[in-house]
C-alpha cells in the first residue's frame, strides 16, 4: 500500500495489484504496464518464476523486483533473467528517491 501511495503521489498510475506471481502474469498480459513492481516471495509463483514467465512471452518487459535484504540470491535470480533493478523493503523514507529514480531507469528501458 505504502509503495501504490508513493507511486501515485509523483504521477503514476496503478492499474493492478495483484496477491500471486500466477495472477501477475495473466494480468501482465492483460494490461502490459509499462512497469511491473513485483515482490520476490509471492505465493503461488515466486518473482523468479513469474519474471521469467512474463518476459518469455514479453521480452520488453520492464520489472523491478521488490524484496527485503534476505532474499539476495532470488534477486540476482529475478536480475538474470531480465529485472531491471530492485528495491528494498521495508520502504524507509530516505530511501523514497532512490525508490523512484529506480523505477524512472526501468520506464524508459534503461
Amino acid at each position: 500500500r505504502l509503495l501504490r501511495r508513493i507511486l501515485e503521489g509523483v504521477g503514476y498510475e496503478v492499474v493492478s495489484e495483484e496477491g500471486d506471481g500466477m495472477a501477475a502474469v495473466t494480468k501482465y498480459s492483460q494490461l502490459s504496464p509499462d512497469v511491473v513492481t513485483m515482490d520476490v516471495t509471492m505465493p503461488e509463483m515466486d518473482g523468479s518464476v513469474a519474471v521469467d514467465a512474463i518476459r518469455r512471452n514479453h521480452p520488453d518487459a520492464r520489472i523491478v523486483m521488490v524484496t527485503s535484504i534476505g532474499d539476495k540470491n532470488l534477486v540476482e535470480e529475478c536480475l538474470k533473467l531480465g529485472a531491471k533493478g530492485y528495491i528494498l523493503k521495508p520502504i524507509q523514507e530516505k530511501q523514497i528517491q532512490k525508490m523512484l529514480e529506480t523505477i524512472k531507469k526501468a520506464a524508459v528501458g534503461v
